[in-house]
This record gives C-alpha cells, structure tokens and sequence, in this order.
C-alpha cells in the first residue's frame, strides 16, 4: 500500500500539470511562473496567450505547431497531450531544475493558453517569461509570411 502511495507522488511529480475543467493551473504566488489565463492586472504572473498574427485564422493543427517548436528547442521533452493540451518539460543547463510547461488550445476564442513554471525555488530569473516568448517566436514563424505588395511601375 505504501508502495503504490510513493508510486503515485513520484508520477504526479515526474508529469506537468494537466488543464482542469478547461482552465490552466492558476500560478502559486512565488514569481516563478507565466499564465496566460491569469488576471491581467497580475502583471507578475499574466502574458498574453498565443494568437495568429494578424491576418491569418486558427489553424487547426495548433498544437500540432507547437509541438513542432517545442520539439525544436533546447533541453525540451514533449511528455504528453491530448486532443486540447500539450505537455512539456525544460530542463535548466546548469543546474538541471526543471520547468513544466502546459498548453490549452481555445479553438472558440482563437488562442492556445500557455503556463510555464518551475517546479522548485522561489524565483526564476525571467526565465519562464523568455521561454514562452521565444515559444510565441517559434510559433509566430510557423505561419506564412504576407506576399510583399508588388512595387509600382
């Protein structure tokens, strides 16, 4: 019994948090974690989700996008996901703490939310901000660049 008990602490450790009920993990209150669902007005801990750039729609593989740019970047380990979410883990390069990051495609409101944390410490040098903002990078260049305007004659 006590097996299983230390079994299921070490998987609930080992995984990032999975969306509930529709909705990312709210950020604990140290500075060490990004949400794009968090309250605006949470400037600590709110970045805004990730949009298509302007003049484009939805794609319906955006997950499938953003997986591929995970899969792209250093010390990244895709661990799951569903139909709506992904799951991915980072680990530092230094001291090999690692960081759960979490996304929600919201289909209806044209965004995937995203949450980046770190799982120990206090605080995390903006690093959870940088990665989700080279993450909307990545995400951004997914999507075709408009045709210049052809120049006058």
């Amino acid at each position: 019994m006590i097996a299983l008990a230390v079994l299921g602490w070490m998987i609930a450790c080992a995984s990032p948090p999975t969306p509930i009920a529709g909705h990312l993990l709210p950020c604990p209150s140290s500075n060490n974690c990004v949400c794009s669902e968090a309250d605006p007005a949470d400037t600590e801990h709110a970045i805004p989700p990730l949009a298509p750039p302007a003049g484009h729609a939805m794609p319906n593989d955006a997950l499938a996008r953003v997986r591929g740019v995970i899969a792209s970047m250093p010390r990244a380990t895709i661990v799951g996901g569903g139909v709506v979410d992904l799951r991915a883990t980072f680990e530092s390069r230094i001291f090999g703490f690692t960081d759960d990051v979490v996304l929600r495609a919201d289909y209806a409101k044209r965004v995937v939310h995203v949450r980046s944390a770190s799982r120990r410490g206090y605080g995390d040098m903006g690093v959870n901000r940088a990665r989700v903002e080279e993450l909307r990078r990545g995400w951004d260049a997914t999507f075709p660049t408009p045709a210049e305007p052809a120049a006058p004659r």
